[in-house]
């Protein structure tokens, strides 16, 4: 009998630990970007402990997300009073490069490949601009920098990727400081952001 039960009782403890995980799992999936939801409104920010704190620009607030990336530093939402949540950004860390942006580079391939495994196929746009410059190879982050050079890649319907239905597209983005600093620049946009941008510039306008 003593065997019977312990058979028994390891069983349910392994079912127990299975169902736990599928919990677990479900939850990561549900979850938005660094525990963000698009829609959720401010005093949900609030309550679920981001510390938002208003920016300079209406509508933008820096968070303190619970779930961050460790080669992310700086957290910010856009938010609409009735829709709430419609934009998610977070800002890079430096990356202290040579002038080819070997390193920005290669982190940027590196978080690519995790926001591909996550959402499926991007599309990447290396351009640079006509009369550039700042254009040859040892220029690469200063072209950037100068906003001569365009490197970034996007996840949308066009490019294969299975966004929630409350996404219209993802951007992640090279940016610099200067010729040997680069950084990252990640971008979530809500399926709502083209028309609360608008509403939001009529809004301003309102008042002349």
């Amino acid at each position: 009998m003593a065997s019977i039960y312990m058979v028994w009782r390891n069983s349910m403890k392994k079912t127990l630990f299975c169902l736990l995980l599928l919990f677990v799992f479900a939850g990561s999936i549900l979850a938005g970007p660094f525990g963000i939801e698009m829609g959720d409104s401010l005093k949900k920010l609030e309550e679920t402990g981001l510390v938002p704190s208003a920016t300079s620009s209406a509508g933008y607030y820096f968070v303190t997300p619970k779930s961050t990336h460790p080669d992310f530093e700086d957290y910010l939402v856009r938010i609409d009073k009735d829709e709430g949540v419609f934009f998610i950004k977070a800002i890079g860390k430096d990356i202290s490069d040579n002038k080819y942006g070997t390193k920005t580079k290669s982190k940027f391939d590196e978080i690519r490949k995790g926001l591909d495994r996550t959402y499926g196929s991007s599309e990447l746009t290396d351009l640079l601009m006509p009369r550039a410059l700042w254009k040859d190879l040892d220029e690469w982050l200063m072209s950037i920098r100068q906003q001569e050079r365009f490197h970034l890649a996007k996840w949308d319907n066009k490019t294969g990727a299975t966004l929630p239905k409350e996404y219209a597209s993802i951007y992640l983005a090279v940016d610099a400081l200067s010729s040997t600093k680069g950084y990252l620049v990640l971008e979530y946009y809500g399926a709502k952001h083209s028309v609360l941008s608008e509403k939001s510039k009529q809004e301003a306008a309102s008042v002349f």
